[in-house]
């Protein structure tokens, strides 16, 4: 223990000594520790942390599959939720779900919250119980029994001024009545952010196999069963069913999967792990210049560490002493990196604030973080302390003292510095590479042309319940008259509802041509759609190509009519007059048979399938008239000004036709857009942040081992230049080495930007994974600051005196 002291307090003096190298090593290791530690807390709390529940690594998402037909996820459909339930026996509970809008009234203004539709035991299988009153009794279950509701607790709080008589108050849930049985306590969300919630009521003797709305499933895995021994059972139960249920169910099997896993989705977590795994590769890096600063260290320190063993030190003691000055090193740096990762996770948790992030998904340098840094801090200790302090205490006595009085020769320590150069180069170029890759998507959605003026819209969405609207005349009626209040009032120019928004995604779905045939359901093509009102191209600023838009006459009586956007027309008809062709949607199963529609119009394209997706740019619109929904949206398009000035005017129109009627996702278009891209932006910003700080400790890793190489060989450039060498000979001797390590670093570096940049393909917009131009400007770039701190040392070689430099020591 008096060693380690003495060992430490010795290393201490030694940073003092040398305070600028002390300074560059504490910085690099700082920042690598740092944006490790501050991913590694984005990842724990993504993946690894889990749901606030107890024994959490035990609840599972059960769904269907079709491998036959690429569906790899479906919804469970009531009657197989049943059938699990009653056949599985690897479950404590299995409990089914699904989240929706919950319009709350009767007792103050309405109000829509984010809401959850549950079976019975769901707060049982979570293992979690009501602060106030109780859960849901299997009974309420039934479509015959008064409606429950179990209240959140900002609902409780706020709409309710956290009243403890609550239970027992009626309300109204979406136009039904209700009474309020339950609060939750703080902090409870499930599934993600909901805020209140509401039995599943369903009468499943009434449904058909395979109709009906489809659920979430979510099961805790009784002690002892395995994951793929649930999975086993659940395959089995499903190939049964598919047996049992041929038309419904042929190609049908069950995916059991961690919960977690479920709710991040393979993309984002590969995405997630894939950037913890660019923040090591800093850290590499940062670790690969201390242990170049090490050694140079080192070397200037032969004839000290020479004398030491010579005194009788051992070669364990001489490497422990250099080990401690390398964890003292990095134990400072741990202490920066820790307070940059509580910095940078403070700011990733205000952006991602914007976005309603699920209540699960906590982000903090916590316990786990800390102790994931202090163990980082111990492998950045011996990685770039390990290799210097091995080097030194093989220094030869004899060998030193032949060595004309000049020790530090004798630290042969050239291959090693230029290998980890090569390293440093390597890891930024593949980093910058994929930092590119997402940077230039990023800009590419920045740029993007929507074929549509956002500015000035107003946005909403509204639902109409079938207890209150059960005919679809009602729905379009109250739509009607809410779009001709809405397009009466001052400032407003057009009003217009639609089922999704241009530029933010549609649905997709199966269609047929008119004369085409097609042998299997496969065969049938998809694309985009949406319905919407008369209105919607004039609200949005665009003029049609061809045809007519919809009109007054195309309502639910009159000929179904359809209008098609530039790119379908050319792709279905090419060299064609798309008016007048007919097509129609494909029905569900089960389902009746659509009317085939007449094409009327041809649209631009107005970025149908979203801004993040390159997948289907073409699609077709619908009249919201002929089939209106319960859920829809609508803008309205202002002169001027803030369009959400028009909130409090809207709200009122809407309550003026149903009292009980919130409007809600209150925004402006470009808001709208905004959110689109959000998740882009930030993955975008991360990887720039990390190519920065890889590209900034390689330029540091480059320069500090030509500077070192050029300091260990003054004396011989000195004698060169004596015996007559050039000026110029000197400087290109200086960068050549600087330039061929640069070579193998790149050339290293774009093989595995090559591979990497598969595995981001799926987030990239616009952008090729091996997009020639982004791996040319990383090689320029990376050339432009090699050559830069390559330029610096060889200057100063050129000015050595070689009088001067004869006598060096």
């Amino acid at each position: 223990m008096t060693s380690l002291v003495q060992d430490l307090r010795f290393g201490l003096r030694m940073l003092r000594k040398n305070p600028g190298h002390s300074l560059a090593a504490v910085a690099a290791l700082g920042l690598g520790i740092g944006l490790v530690t501050a991913m590694f807390s984005i990842v724990y709390g993504a993946m690894l942390r889990g749901l606030p529940f107890d024994e959490s690594e035990r609840l599972m998402h059960l769904e269907n599959n079709n491998p036959s037909r690429d569906e790899p996820s479906l919804e469970v459909f009531l009657h197989d939720f049943l059938d699990w339930h009653e056949r599985q026996t690897s479950f404590e509970e299995l409990a089914g779900y699904h989240d929706g809008t919950v319009n709350l009234s009767g007792d103050g203004d309405p109000e829509r919250f984010e809401g959850a539709f549950v079976s019975a035991n769901i707060f049982k299988l979570l293992r979690v119980e009501p602060l106030l009153g109780r859960g849901f009794r299997p009974e309420e279950e039934s479509p015959q029994v008064p409606l429950p509701v179990v209240l959140g607790h900002g609902v409780w709080r706020t709409r309710y001024s956290g009243d403890p008589k609550v239970l027992g108050k009626p309300v109204r849930v979406n136009g039904e009545p209700g009474t309020i049985v339950g609060v939750m306590p703080q902090g409870f969300e499930f599934p993600e952010s909901q805020e209140i919630w509401v039995p599943l009521r369903f009468d499943p003797v009434r449904l058909q196999r395979g109709q009906g709305d489809t659920l979430e499933v979510l099961g805790r895995l009784r002690d002892g069963v395995t994951l793929e021994a649930a999975r086993t059972e659940m395959e089995g139960i499903a190939g049964a069913l598919a047996a049992e249920h041929p038309k419904t169910h042929e190609g049908r099997s069950a995916v059991v999967k961690p919960w977690i896993e479920e709710e991040m989705g393979p993309e984002i977590a590969g995405l997630l792990w894939t950037m913890l795994g660019a923040c090591i590769a800093v850290l590499l890096i940062a670790c690969a210049n201390v242990a170049s600063l090490m050694t140079a260290k080192a070397s200037r320190r032969t004839r000290e560490i020479v004398i030491r063993s010579a005194l009788g030190a051992s070669r364990g003691r001489v490497i422990v002493q250099l080990l401690v000055e390398s964890l003292v090193v990095a134990a400072l740096g741990a202490l920066i990196g820790v307070l940059l990762a509580r910095w940078g996770i403070q700011i990733f948790n205000s952006v991602l604030s914007e976005m309603d992030p699920p209540f699960w998904l906590r982000f903090a340098v916590d316990l786990p973080a800390l102790l994931f840094a202090f163990g980082t801090t111990l492998v950045a200790a011996v990685v770039s302390g390990l290799m210097p302090a091995l080097q030194a205490s093989r220094t030869d006595l004899n060998e030193v003292l032949k060595d004309e009085g000049r020790g530090s020769s004798s630290l042969r320590v050239g291959w090693m510095t230029r290998v980890v150069v090569v390293g440093e180069v390597a890891c930024s170029c593949l980093l910058l590479v994929s930092a590119g890759l997402m940077i230039k998507s990023v800009v590419n959605i920045q740029k993007l042309d929507l074929g549509f003026d956002p500015g000035n819209v107003f946005t909403a969405r509204i639902a109409l319940f079938e207890t209150t609207y059960p005919e679809e005349a009602q729905r379009v009626r109250f739509a009607e008259q809410l779009l001709e209040r809405l397009a009466a009032q001052p400032g407003v120019t057009s009003a217009a509802a639609m089922t999704s928004f241009p530029g933010l995604g549609s649905w997709i779905q199966q269609y047929e041509l008119e004369g085409k045939t097609y042998s299997t359901e496969r065969d049938y093509p998809v694309t985009n759609t949406a319905r919407i009102t008369p209105p919607y191209f004039e609200t949005f600023g665009v003029r049609l190509l061809a045809g007519r838009g919809f009109g007054p006459l195309d309502t639910l009586e009159s000929l179904p009519v359809v209008i098609v956007n530039k790119s379908f027309a050319e792709r279905v008809w090419p060299g064609e007059d798309p008016i007048g062709k007919r097509i129609r949607l494909r029905p569900g199963d089960g389902e009746a048979p659509e009317p085939w529609r007449t094409v009327v119009g041809v649209a631009p394209n107005l970025q149908m399938e979203g801004l993040n997706s390159e997948g289907r740019p073409d699609g077709f619109y619908l009249p919201l008239f002929q089939e209106f929904p319960n859920f829809f949206s609508i803008a309205v398009k202002t002169r001027a000004g803030d369009p959400l000035a028009l909130t409090s005017t809207v709200r009122e129109q809407v309550i003026a036709l149903d009292a009980d009627l919130p409007i809600y996702f209150v925004r402006s278009m470009e808001e709208n857009l905004s959110r689109a891209s959000f998740f882009p932006n930030l993955f975008g910003s991360l990887f720039a942040i990390f190519g920065i700080a890889a590209l900034l400790l390689a330029s540091m890793g480059i320069y500090g081992v030509i500077a070192f190489s050029v300091h260990q060989r003054t004396q011989e450039i000195g004698i060169r230049m004596a015996l007559g060498a050039q000026r110029e000979s000197v400087f290109r001797m200086i960068l050549r080495q600087g330039m061929l390590q640069l070579l193998l670093g790149l050339s290293a570096g774009l093989a595995a930007a090559v591979f990497a940049s598969s595995l981001l393909a799926s987030f990239l917009f616009k952008v090729e994974p091996r997009d020639p131009a982004t791996f040319a400007i990383v090689s320029g770039l990376l050339a432009g600051v090699a050559l830069l701190a390559c330029w610096i040392p060889a200057q100063k070689a050129m000015r050595t005196d070689p009088l001067v430099a004869i006598r060096y020591d």
